[in-house]
């Protein structure tokens, strides 16, 4: 059902929107509060993450998440610092839903790499 209507998992959804709200304030640069704690590289595209002293609050930071998403979709053909936002939205859920239906021959049933870009689970 998810492949036929082109639906997204719950986790990829959150990935999906924390991507697309992450870019729209990298773009836009509003609200100014927010996107000062996005730090670029000086040698490359790439976001740096934010310093935490515990874990557990490094897993639940919108920055971090953030971040961490769009230097994913960087390495994966899916530049978010020079498409439009609306391109980006739409090679992006591509890109989820590509994940998302991969799988093994005649086996229908959802892995680790389904849910999450970075499962350390493949499919070659």
């Amino acid at each position: 059902m998810f492949f036929r209507l082109k639906l997204l998992t719950l986790f990829n959804l959150f990935t999906y929107f924390t991507g697309c709200i992450a870019m729209r304030l990298l773009k836009e640069q509003i609200p100014v509060d927010v996107y000062r704690r996005f730090s670029k590289s000086s040698r490359s595209c790439r976001l740096l993450y934010p310093k935490f002293s515990m874990s557990k609050t490094k897993n639940s930071n919108f920055v971090f998440n953030a971040s961490k998403i769009l230097n994913y979709l960087l390495d994966h053909d899916v530049p978010y610092h020079i498409l439009s936002i609306s391109l980006f939205k739409k090679r992006f859920k591509n890109h989820l839903l590509h994940i998302q239906n991969l799988g093994l021959n005649g086996d229908h049933g959802w892995l680790p790499c389904n849910h999450d870009i970075f499962s350390n689970v493949s499919i070659s």
